[in-house]
């Protein structure tokens, strides 16, 4: 219903990221564009860095897709569907409950204003809409009001959620996408027509949602809370979508290996960020690490054994990872290598791992 997508889609949401690759950019890190820096803002940086936001992007997807199924098929068994992914990631990444409610709300009510027009009378929410989001939404609100529940009883677990995690400014997150943001205006363009290759369409109802998701995650991560920067999470998805869209659009009308030829340099381009996040932590492997190392020091794993050996199971392990002062003034982790092998060696669980 949303768009019939093509390789070209596929590769724009796993390869893509912004301008951070440029030199004077690059050197900036932590004060520069977020696909240099923020795991949470690119696709191919969460699934390489972090396993945890693999998992959380897809209940995302799991989520939106029986939400549009729901309303496609006034169905409330996706309803439940969409409920039962929503409260898995509520008690594993409770931040991303906050952007698909709004997400959600905010298609809905543009929904129902572009409804009233003929061209979109089939994406009007309907009265038993009401009922589906309650289907939708209460399982969410109890695993999400759990992790509320720790929050306000557990003292560390709130020390943590109240350390800083600020938005930088617009245009380093609009750079942080760079050239997508083009490209899915365009693929945003293209809207109701039909292309040469009829699997590139993307419905005009496909191209609202896209919007919405796209506009409505990037200012959501502006909300006035301690942890906003982590709300920009899922964003990559609807831009790359788009811009794979207009990719296509722009580039059908060429002769096939002309056609083949720009689509790989262009995603070739768009790819250089991420391509020199992995060389520099390739680099980082060799003289010692960055971030996480792919080695222990033998005291750290001297520690950890002797840990395993002399405390119980409900022992909560500080791993003083190193720290640095980033150009901006901000303090950040540098080596988290302990603080991520100790669980694992030793059963404990860990503070800031």
């Amino acid at each position: 219903e949303l768009a019939l997508v093509d390789t070209r889609d596929r590769l724009t949401v796993a390869l893509s990221a912004g301008l951070g690759w440029v030199p004077g950019l690059w050197e900036r890190s932590f004060a520069g564009p977020v696909d240099i820096w923020q795991p949470e803002a690119v696709t191919f940086l969460s699934l390489f860095i972090f396993p945890l936001f693999g998992v959380s992007l897809a209940l995302m997807l799991g989520v939106v897709i029986n939400l549009l199924e729901a309303e496609r098929r006034r169905s409330l068994r996706h309803a439940a569907y969409a409920g039962a992914c929503a409260f898995v990631l509520g008690n594993i990444h409770t931040y991303d409950i906050i952007t698909l409610a709004v997400v959600w709300l905010a298609y809905l009510a543009v929904a129902r204003v572009c409804g009233r027009a003929k061209d979109f009378e089939g994406i009007r929410p309907r009265r038993d809409t009401i009922g589906r989001l309650l289907v939708a939404g209460l399982p969410p609100a109890v695993s999400a009001g759990h992790m509320f529940w720790v929050y306000r009883t557990e003292s560390v677990f709130a020390q943590h959620v109240a350390v800083p995690t600020l938005s930088p400014s617009i245009w380093w997150v609009l750079l942080g996408y760079g050239l997508l943001i083009p490209l899915a205006i365009a693929g945003v363009a293209t809207a109701g027509r039909k292309l040469p290759s009829e699997e590139q369409n993307i419905t005009r109802q496909g191209a609202i949602f896209l919007t919405v998701w796209m506009v409505a995650n990037v200012l959501v991560a502006y909300v006035p809370l301690s942890f906003q920067r982590k709300l920009l999470m899922g964003a990559h998805i609807p831009i790359a979508i788009l811009a794979g869209v207009g990719l296509a659009f722009l580039t059908d009308k060429l002769a096939r290996r002309v056609r083949m030829s720009v689509v790989a340099v262009s995603l070739i381009i768009l790819a250089l960020t991420n391509v020199r996040f992995v060389l520099r932590d390739r680099g980082g492997l060799r003289h010692g690490g960055e971030t996480v190392r792919a080695f222990m020091l033998p005291g750290e794993r001297a520690s950890a054994d002797w840990i395993r050996r002399n405390t119980t199971r409900q022992t909560v392990v500080q791993p003083l990872p190193w720290l640095a002062v980033a150009p901006d003034g901000r303090t950040g982790f540098v080596d988290t290598t302990v603080a991520c092998f100790v669980p694992g060696l030793t059963g404990r669980s860990v503070n800031a791992g």
